[in-house]
């Protein structure tokens, strides 16, 4: 009878009806995952299996089976989690911008923006200027998140600000005249960048500008 550093409870193999092997007490654990479990177990039954100098067919025929599930499962699910980071990048950069417009016009009285330039929003370190077109600030964005932030011209009294990673699957949105954010969310979206167009018009005051169909987004409250 072999016992690995991860086991504490035995079983009988369904295989194999005359040995006994240990079962890891870490899948006791009820918030673990299918993955992890599996994954467990694959481990638990590699170091038993190397214990004991070798492979039977059947045993190497189940560990094939395990990694071949494992994958199955796990792949999609990490694409949703790193799709998840990504939007979780492009959430936390639009959530800056909004502090960093209300601590100004707090203090000033108007709004700020970000120049841009071309079709595309602009990515990496950020400038954002004031009305007597003076930089007053920078703003830092993770990689591969694109931001857009625009005030109504010549009277800087509102902005809209706008969000997105490249590799996310999820549109960002904010304005003063509405509490939160606002977001549009779509599997198409992975792979897009942040465009101009993409915004819901330009910033009107004591108007609430995210509304559905809106830069052809269903925009919608986060």
């Amino acid at each position: 009878m072999h016992k690995t550093i991860f086991a504490n409870i035995y079983y009988t193999s369904s295989i194999t009806k005359s040995k006994q092997y240990y079962v890891p007490k870490a899948l006791s654990h009820k918030k673990l995952s299918i993955e992890e479990k599996g994954l467990i177990i694959l481990i638990d039954s590699l170091i038993l299996c190397i214990m004991r100098k070798g492979f039977t067919l059947i045993e190497l025929l189940i560990v094939i089976a395990i990694i071949a599930i494992l994958a199955a499962i796990a792949i999609p699910q990490f694409t949703k989690y790193r799709i998840r980071a990504y939007d979780a990048a492009a959430l936390s950069d639009i959530r800056n911008a909004v502090m960093r417009e209300e601590l100004y016009a707090s203090d000033n009285g108007m709004f700020i923006y970000v120049r841009t330039r071309g079709t595309w929003a602009p990515t990496g370190d950020v400038k954002l200027w004031d009305a007597h077109n003076n930089v007053v600030d920078t703003l830092h964005l993770s990689r591969g998140v694109a931001i857009y932030l625009d005030t109504d011209n010549g009277v800087y009294s509102t902005y809209l600000a706008l969000s997105k990673h490249k590799n996310g699957d999820t549109y960002f949105g904010a304005e003063p005249d509405a509490q939160g954010f606002f977001f549009d969310r779509s599997p198409d979206f992975v792979g897009k960048r942040l465009k101009s167009s993409d915004r819901p018009g330009d910033p009107r005051p004591n108007v609430i500008d995210f509304v559905p169909g809106a830069g052809g987004h269903n925009w919608q409250k986060y």
